[in-house]
């Protein structure tokens, strides 16, 4: 058995990948999202996919790949008690159940804080298709929440924060609150009182100034060391905050910053990563969609379509980079309208392209953009040469 409650998916892709293919296997993703009545409704949805997998195999296949579902069934509710918002499952269905072997009692389970989009299928080897979506999609988000004196940075992926850290000055240096002047000190009254209270002003306002200025570097000089080149960087706070710390960063990072207002105070963690989750999908298919409208523009050297001339070409070793249309495959789609979606193009061609263009190396982006699916039977490309 194998267990990786990690959520690596990248890995977890590149296992899969590695799969000889030799054991009937069943892959399936699960979106744990509760129902009104506090409950998952994937019940009802793996009842549905048991009968549509089942329904291309002879008896024997099929009790075995019931029985499997079944044990998905208990598996799936148990994450969904500890909190779990989706899960991947993939297993090899005994099939020879009168006499269990070692061989097929071997599974992977990934628990994850988000959801997933829902699907099931049973093949000679892993889909990894939902696999690498989920992993393109779940691009890490870096969170700046700063203030005048503190700034923190929160890594988020997956639903979780992965990694922290924190500058906090003290407050007293950074605002100009509880200190009084000269004026103040003895009630006011006369002109040399009063210039001896904008004098203390002015040093105040100086030493101030001088604190924020060294607090946003220092900042910011820790933020540069902590984002990496893949975060989706969100920047919140109030808006003076968020300005000094950006001045002071990188023109390039401070460029791809996404800026938020103050975060509600009463927001929850998980709400948060929700929020974010948003954020980063959103982001991630406008780095697609950018690159599908260089790809339909001519703009893009060594340009392949369609599944055929793409697989040919993942074949050669050619495909550099290579964009999938995200329904190009069946799927349950999510808890919320949880039923089967068929893909209107060969899901079964667009499967071997992808798993051969994972094996040499090649950047996958997948894309809502209908031109792939309708145009291009789901796959466009560009070459190496």
């Amino acid at each position: 058995m194998a267990v990786d409650s990690e959520g690596r998916l990248e890995t977890l892709v590149a296992r899969m990948i590695e799969d000889e293919g030799d054991r009937l296997t069943l892959t399936a993703t699960l979106d744990l999202t509760p129902d009104s009545t506090g409950q998952p409704p994937l019940m009802r949805t793996l009842r549905q996919a048991a009968r549509q997998v089942t329904e291309d195999f002879d008896s024997r296949l099929a009790d075995a790949i019931e029985a499997e579902i079944t044990d998905l069934q208990e598996i799936a509710v148990d994450a969904a008690e500890r909190g779990m918002l989706g899960i991947i499952y993939i297993a090899h269905p005994d099939t020879d159940l009168a006499t269990p072997s070692a061989e097929t009692d071997e599974f992977t389970i990934v628990d994850l804080a988000v959801p997933v989009r829902s699907s099931f299928h049973v093949a000679q080897r892993p889909r990894i298709f939902e696999v690498a979506r989920e992993n393109y999609l779940e691009r890490p988000v870096a969170l700046v929440t700063t203030d005048l004196h503190t700034m923190s940075i929160s890594r988020v992926m997956y639903g979780q924060s992965e990694e922290t850290a924190e500058v906090d000055w003290p407050k007293r240096y950074l605002t100009q609150r509880g200190q009084r002047t000269a004026r103040e000190s003895t009630g006011g009254g006369t002109r040399a009182d009063e210039r001896g209270g904008g004098h203390s002003y002015v040093k105040q306002r100086r030493s101030v100034d001088a604190h924020r200025n060294l607090f946003a570097n220092e900042a910011a000089e820790h933020l540069t060391r902590f984002v990496e080149d893949e975060d989706v960087l969100v920047v919140e706070g109030v808006d003076e905050a968020r300005q000094q710390l950006l001045s002071r960063l990188p023109a390039g990072m401070a460029e791809r910053a996404i800026q938020l207002g103050t975060p509600d105070p009463a927001e929850t963690d998980r709400d948060r990563a929700t929020r974010l989750r948003v954020l980063g999908v959103a982001e991630q298919f406008r780095e697609a969609a950018h690159r599908v409208e260089e790809w339909f523009s001519g703009a893009t050297p060594n340009s392949i379509g369609g599944v055929a001339g793409v697989q040919r070409a993942s074949t050669e070793g050619r495909v550099a980079t290579m964009i999938v249309h995200q329904d190009a495959t069946n799927h349950f789609g999510y808890a919320a309208d949880a039923r089967l979606r068929e893909s209107p193009v060969d899901a079964e061609a667009v499967e071997e392209a992808l798993r051969a263009a994972f094996s040499q190396g090649a950047a996958i982006y997948f894309t809502d953009d209908d031109r792939v699916l309708t145009e291009q039977g789901g796959v466009i490309a560009t070459a190496r040469y």
